[in-house]
């Protein structure tokens, strides 16, 4: 498949032509990633097994015990977001919480999905329901066999190297999957992602509506 690369404001952005996929890489620094990695490993974690509402056989990394490397994800992801800006048709308004995950198993065939859990309104006191616009998944470490992104309906199939970004629309129309990893002796046991989604600008858009507490999106 054909390969676009768009230079971005600071990163080089590649497109799988009329996919609707794109990578961006090197946005961390490898030795950063280890950093990173090494702190995680002392975090408590929640193990995921799937179920209705998870595809992901991982480790759910509590953020609040990690809180430089949340914050600095939280700063970097909404860089990426505004590099994504060239999609002219695709409306951005901030980003949901991240989540940081040790994966130990394989990510089943799923589409993610367009609403984000509650979140606060952002001029009013009570939970809404936004709409994502954009999926965003970073990879700290690449020191495995497997781990490759399949998007079976876009024919694409791709292995994340370490620093690296895989952005592409939450919608039915891209199901993916992810390979199980198998590990290298010496190398880390799990795959170390980050994620987190673009939020469609829906719900501020009609902050000044006085029926705003019963637009929520089903």
């Amino acid at each position: 498949m054909i390969q676009i690369v768009r230079q971005g404001k600071k990163y080089k952005i590649t497109e799988y032509e009329n996919s609707n996929i794109y990578v961006v890489e090197n946005a961390i620094e490898k030795e950063l990633c280890y950093q990173m990695i090494s702190e995680i490993k002392e975090a408590n974690c929640k193990r995921l097994c799937f179920s209705d509402i998870n595809n992901v056989e991982c480790f759910k990394v509590n953020e609040n015990e990690v809180p430089q490397i949340t914050e600095y994800f939280i700063k970097l992801l909404l860089e990426l977001l505004d590099e994504m800006s060239f999609l002219k048709k695709v409306p951005l308004s901030g980003m949901s919480n991240i989540e940081i995950r040790k994966v130990y198993g394989e990510t089943r065939l799923h589409p993610d999905g367009t609403c984000t859990d509650s979140v606060i309104h952002p001029t009013r006191n009570h939970y809404i329901k936004k709409v994502r616009s954009l999926t965003i998944v970073g990879v700290l470490n690449d020191d495995y066999d497997g781990g490759e992104y399949y998007f079976p309906a876009q024919n694409v199939k791709l292995k994340l190297k370490a620093g690296s970004f895989v952005i592409f629309p939450p919608y039915w129309t891209h199901p993916h999957s992810v390979s199980k990893i198998t590990t290298k002796p010496n190398c880390n046991e799990y795959r170390y992602i980050v994620s987190t989604w673009g939020l469609d600008n829906f719900a501020i858009k009609y902050k000044n509506d006085e029926n705003i507490n019963n637009i929520i999106v089903l």
